[in-house]
Protein backbone atom coordinates (compact mmCIF):
# COMPACT_ATOMS: atom_id res chain seq x y z
CA UNK A 1 0.00 0.00 0.00
CA UNK A 2 2.97 2.37 0.10
CA UNK A 3 2.61 5.30 2.55
CA UNK A 4 -0.44 4.82 4.60
CA UNK A 5 -2.41 7.90 5.05
CA UNK A 6 -2.94 9.34 8.62
CA UNK A 7 -6.47 11.22 9.36
CA UNK A 8 -6.06 11.98 12.61
CA UNK A 9 -6.17 15.84 13.52
CA UNK A 10 -8.02 17.14 16.25
CA UNK A 11 -5.72 14.32 19.06
CA UNK A 12 -2.69 16.05 18.05
CA UNK A 13 -3.75 19.73 18.38
CA UNK A 14 -5.56 19.89 21.06
CA UNK A 15 -3.12 21.06 23.29
CA UNK A 16 -2.10 23.89 20.97
CA UNK A 17 -5.97 25.37 19.96
CA UNK A 18 -3.94 28.56 20.59
CA UNK A 19 -1.22 28.72 18.10
CA UNK A 20 -2.75 28.75 14.71
CA UNK A 21 0.58 27.75 13.07
CA UNK A 22 1.62 25.03 15.15
CA UNK A 23 -1.94 23.57 14.80
CA UNK A 24 -1.31 23.99 10.73
CA UNK A 25 1.95 21.55 11.84
CA UNK A 26 0.27 19.21 13.16
CA UNK A 27 -1.82 18.21 10.29
CA UNK A 28 0.93 18.78 7.45
CA UNK A 29 2.10 15.11 7.43
CA UNK A 30 -2.36 13.97 6.96
CA UNK A 31 -2.48 17.04 4.67
CA UNK A 32 0.69 15.69 2.75
CA UNK A 33 -0.46 11.86 2.27
CA UNK A 34 -3.52 13.85 0.82
CA UNK A 35 -2.20 16.18 -1.50
CA UNK A 36 0.66 15.23 -2.58
CA UNK A 37 2.26 11.56 -1.18
CA UNK A 38 5.47 11.38 -2.45
CA UNK A 39 6.64 14.50 -0.19
CA UNK A 40 7.20 13.70 3.15
CA UNK A 41 8.73 15.93 5.83
CA UNK A 42 11.10 14.23 8.53
CA UNK A 43 11.56 15.40 11.64
CA UNK A 44 15.71 15.66 10.61
CA UNK A 45 14.92 18.22 8.26
CA UNK A 46 12.21 19.94 10.66
CA UNK A 47 14.35 20.34 13.52
CA UNK A 48 16.44 23.10 12.52
CA UNK A 49 13.68 24.83 11.46
CA UNK A 50 12.15 24.70 15.17
CA UNK A 51 14.23 27.87 16.09
CA UNK A 52 13.84 29.92 12.81
CA UNK A 53 13.87 33.95 13.13
CA UNK A 54 10.44 33.88 11.43
CA UNK A 55 7.89 32.81 14.05
CA UNK A 56 5.82 31.15 11.38
CA UNK A 57 8.05 28.92 10.00
CA UNK A 58 9.02 27.72 13.94
CA UNK A 59 5.41 27.05 14.28
CA UNK A 60 4.87 25.01 11.80
CA UNK A 61 8.29 23.08 12.24
CA UNK A 62 7.36 22.75 16.09
CA UNK A 63 3.64 21.39 14.81
CA UNK A 64 5.38 18.66 12.08
CA UNK A 65 7.71 17.80 15.62
CA UNK A 66 4.83 17.07 17.63
CA UNK A 67 2.63 15.30 14.86
CA UNK A 68 5.96 12.88 14.12
CA UNK A 69 6.55 12.30 18.20
CA UNK A 70 2.61 11.69 18.97
CA UNK A 71 2.47 9.53 16.14
CA UNK A 72 5.77 7.19 17.15
CA UNK A 73 4.41 7.14 20.86
CA UNK A 74 0.83 6.73 20.07
CA UNK A 75 1.64 3.57 17.46
CA UNK A 76 3.82 1.88 20.14
CA UNK A 77 0.99 1.51 22.88
CA UNK A 78 -0.44 -1.72 23.76
CA UNK A 79 -3.61 0.16 24.09
CA UNK A 80 -3.76 1.08 19.74
CA UNK A 81 -2.01 -2.46 19.04
CA UNK A 82 -5.04 -3.70 20.97
CA UNK A 83 -7.67 -1.35 19.48
CA UNK A 84 -6.94 -1.40 16.15
CA UNK A 85 -6.86 -4.85 15.98
CA UNK A 86 -10.20 -5.07 17.72
CA UNK A 87 -11.47 -2.88 15.25
CA UNK A 88 -10.29 -5.22 12.52
CA UNK A 89 -12.19 -7.98 13.85
CA UNK A 90 -15.64 -6.07 13.76
CA UNK A 91 -15.51 -5.32 10.28
CA UNK A 92 -14.29 -9.15 9.58
CA UNK A 93 -17.58 -9.98 11.13
CA UNK A 94 -19.35 -7.54 9.10
CA UNK A 95 -18.24 -8.80 5.99
CA UNK A 96 -18.77 -12.22 6.87
CA UNK A 97 -15.27 -13.21 7.27
CA UNK A 98 -13.87 -16.05 9.16
CA UNK A 99 -10.42 -15.96 10.75
CA UNK A 100 -7.92 -18.25 8.95
CA UNK A 101 -5.77 -20.89 10.67
CA UNK A 102 -3.40 -23.22 9.23
CA UNK A 103 -5.49 -26.01 10.80
CA UNK A 104 -8.79 -26.62 9.43
CA UNK A 105 -11.65 -25.06 11.40
CA UNK A 106 -9.67 -23.76 14.16
CA UNK A 107 -9.98 -20.32 14.87
CA UNK A 108 -7.31 -17.98 15.12
CA UNK A 109 -6.57 -15.82 18.46
CA UNK A 110 -3.80 -13.68 17.52
CA UNK A 111 -5.62 -10.36 19.40
CA UNK A 112 -2.48 -8.42 19.98
CA UNK A 113 0.59 -10.90 18.78
CA UNK A 114 2.09 -10.00 15.75
CA UNK A 115 0.91 -5.72 16.19
CA UNK A 116 3.33 -6.01 19.15
CA UNK A 117 6.19 -7.68 17.79
CA UNK A 118 4.87 -11.09 19.21
CA UNK A 119 4.12 -14.60 17.75
CA UNK A 120 0.76 -15.30 16.90
CA UNK A 121 -1.18 -18.04 18.98
CA UNK A 122 -3.59 -20.22 17.94
CA UNK A 123 -5.90 -22.61 19.84
CA UNK A 124 -3.40 -25.99 18.99
CA UNK A 125 -0.36 -25.26 20.54
CA UNK A 126 2.85 -24.99 18.15
CA UNK A 127 0.68 -23.80 15.27
CA UNK A 128 1.60 -20.44 13.90
CA UNK A 129 -2.13 -18.18 13.08
CA UNK A 130 -2.61 -16.65 9.98
CA UNK A 131 -5.93 -14.86 10.40
CA UNK A 132 -6.43 -11.51 8.70
CA UNK A 133 -6.35 -9.68 11.80
CA UNK A 134 -2.91 -10.63 12.12
CA UNK A 135 -1.47 -11.06 8.69
CA UNK A 136 -3.69 -7.97 8.03
CA UNK A 137 -4.49 -9.19 4.58
CA UNK A 138 -7.59 -11.12 3.17
CA UNK A 139 -8.13 -10.94 -0.36
CA UNK A 140 -8.16 -7.21 -1.78
CA UNK A 141 -8.93 -5.98 2.44
CA UNK A 142 -6.53 -4.96 4.45
CA UNK A 143 -8.21 -5.63 8.14
CA UNK A 144 -5.62 -4.06 10.45
CA UNK A 145 -4.85 -1.49 8.08
CA UNK A 146 -9.01 -0.64 8.55
CA UNK A 147 -8.46 -1.01 12.60
CA UNK A 148 -5.66 1.63 12.33
CA UNK A 149 -8.13 3.90 10.76
CA UNK A 150 -10.64 3.40 12.40
CA UNK A 151 -8.89 4.06 15.37
CA UNK A 152 -7.83 7.33 14.11
CA UNK A 153 -10.87 8.78 13.06
CA UNK A 154 -12.78 7.95 15.61
CA UNK A 155 -10.61 9.29 18.49
CA UNK A 156 -10.83 12.39 16.78
CA UNK A 157 -14.45 12.22 16.66
CA UNK A 158 -14.63 11.28 20.37
CA UNK A 159 -12.85 14.55 20.99
CA UNK A 160 -14.70 16.74 18.91
CA UNK A 161 -18.24 15.60 20.29
CA UNK A 162 -17.17 15.32 23.65
CA UNK A 163 -16.84 19.12 23.63
CA UNK A 164 -18.22 20.81 20.06
CA UNK A 165 -15.96 23.87 20.82
CA UNK A 166 -12.72 21.89 20.56
CA UNK A 167 -13.67 21.25 16.91
CA UNK A 168 -14.85 25.09 15.92
CA UNK A 169 -11.43 26.45 18.10
CA UNK A 170 -9.58 24.05 15.74
CA UNK A 171 -11.51 25.55 12.77
CA UNK A 172 -10.70 28.90 13.53
CA UNK A 173 -7.07 28.28 13.75
CA UNK A 174 -6.76 27.21 10.63
CA UNK A 175 -8.75 29.82 9.23
CA UNK A 176 -6.28 32.45 10.62
CA UNK A 177 -3.27 30.53 8.82
CA UNK A 178 -2.11 31.50 5.32
CA UNK A 179 -1.94 28.34 3.23
CA UNK A 180 0.84 29.43 1.06
CA UNK A 181 3.27 30.30 4.20
CA UNK A 182 2.28 27.09 5.53
CA UNK A 183 3.29 25.52 2.22
CA UNK A 184 6.58 27.35 1.90
CA UNK A 185 7.22 26.34 5.28
CA UNK A 186 7.02 22.65 3.99
CA UNK A 187 9.35 23.31 1.20
CA UNK A 188 12.23 24.22 3.32
CA UNK A 189 11.82 20.92 5.44
CA UNK A 190 10.93 18.72 2.80
CA UNK A 191 13.29 17.25 0.47
CA UNK A 192 10.81 17.56 -2.69
CA UNK A 193 8.74 20.57 -2.92
CA UNK A 194 4.83 20.88 -3.50
CA UNK A 195 2.41 23.27 -5.09
CA UNK A 196 -0.64 21.32 -3.81
CA UNK A 197 -0.78 21.71 -0.40
CA UNK A 198 -1.98 24.85 -0.30
CA UNK A 199 -5.00 24.32 -2.16
CA UNK A 200 -5.49 20.74 -0.07
CA UNK A 201 -5.41 23.26 3.31
CA UNK A 202 -8.13 26.01 1.64
CA UNK A 203 -9.83 22.99 0.63
CA UNK A 204 -9.68 20.92 4.08
CA UNK A 205 -10.97 24.44 5.49
CA UNK A 206 -13.99 25.20 3.18
CA UNK A 207 -15.27 21.46 3.54
CA UNK A 208 -14.66 21.03 7.38
CA UNK A 209 -13.95 17.87 6.96
CA UNK A 210 -13.82 16.66 10.45
CA UNK A 211 -17.48 17.13 11.30
CA UNK A 212 -18.08 14.42 9.06
CA UNK A 213 -16.51 12.25 11.37
CA UNK A 214 -19.50 13.18 13.45
CA UNK A 215 -22.31 11.19 11.22
CA UNK A 216 -21.71 7.40 10.16
CA UNK A 217 -22.93 7.80 6.68
CA UNK A 218 -20.33 10.40 5.83
CA UNK A 219 -17.73 9.07 7.70
CA UNK A 220 -17.89 5.88 5.55
CA UNK A 221 -17.38 8.12 2.37
CA UNK A 222 -14.49 9.42 3.71
CA UNK A 223 -13.45 6.17 4.91
CA UNK A 224 -13.76 4.90 1.04
CA UNK A 225 -12.06 8.04 -0.34
CA UNK A 226 -8.82 6.69 2.19
CA UNK A 227 -9.45 3.24 0.19
CA UNK A 228 -8.96 4.33 -2.96
CA UNK A 229 -6.24 6.92 -2.38
CA UNK A 230 -4.04 4.11 -1.71
CA UNK A 231 -5.64 1.70 -4.25
CA UNK A 232 -7.87 -0.81 -2.85
CA UNK A 233 -11.26 -1.58 -3.28
CA UNK A 234 -14.49 0.20 -1.55
CA UNK A 235 -16.10 -1.31 1.58
CA UNK A 236 -19.97 -2.07 0.64
CA UNK A 237 -22.22 0.21 2.05
CA UNK A 238 -24.18 -1.79 4.25
CA UNK A 239 -20.82 -2.33 6.08
CA UNK A 240 -20.97 0.81 7.59
CA UNK A 241 -23.75 -0.59 10.23
CA UNK A 242 -20.29 -1.52 12.28
CA UNK A 243 -19.61 2.27 13.11
CA UNK A 244 -21.39 2.08 16.13
CA UNK A 245 -20.37 -0.27 17.61
CA UNK A 246 -16.63 0.95 17.20
CA UNK A 247 -17.25 4.00 18.34
CA UNK A 248 -18.03 2.16 21.53
CA UNK A 249 -14.77 0.17 21.30
CA UNK A 250 -12.53 3.93 21.05
CA UNK A 251 -14.81 4.99 23.20
CA UNK A 252 -14.44 2.73 26.07
CA UNK A 253 -10.11 2.58 25.34
CA UNK A 254 -10.00 6.83 24.71
CA UNK A 255 -8.34 7.51 28.42
CA UNK A 256 -5.76 4.89 27.42
CA UNK A 257 -5.46 5.47 23.97
CA UNK A 258 -4.76 9.16 24.50
CA UNK A 259 -2.10 8.47 26.97
CA UNK A 260 0.29 7.96 23.96
CA UNK A 261 -0.31 11.61 22.79
CA UNK A 262 1.68 13.29 25.32
CA UNK A 263 0.52 17.26 25.05
CA UNK A 264 4.24 18.63 24.87
CA UNK A 265 7.51 16.90 24.61
CA UNK A 266 9.06 14.54 27.36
Amino acid sequence: MGRDPRVNYLAHALPFLDRPYFVAGTAVPDWLAVADRPVRVRAKHAAPLEHADDPRLAAVAGGVLQHLRDDRRFHETRAFAETALELAAVVRRALGEEDRCQVPGVRCQAAVGRALGEEDRCQVPGVRCQSAAGAATAGTIPFFFLGHLLVEVLLDAELAAEDTARLAAYERALAAVEPGVVQDAVNRMAVRPTVRLAPMIGLFCRERILRDYLEDAKLWVRLNQVLRRVGLDRLPDDAAAVLPIARQVVRSRRRELLAGIPAAPG
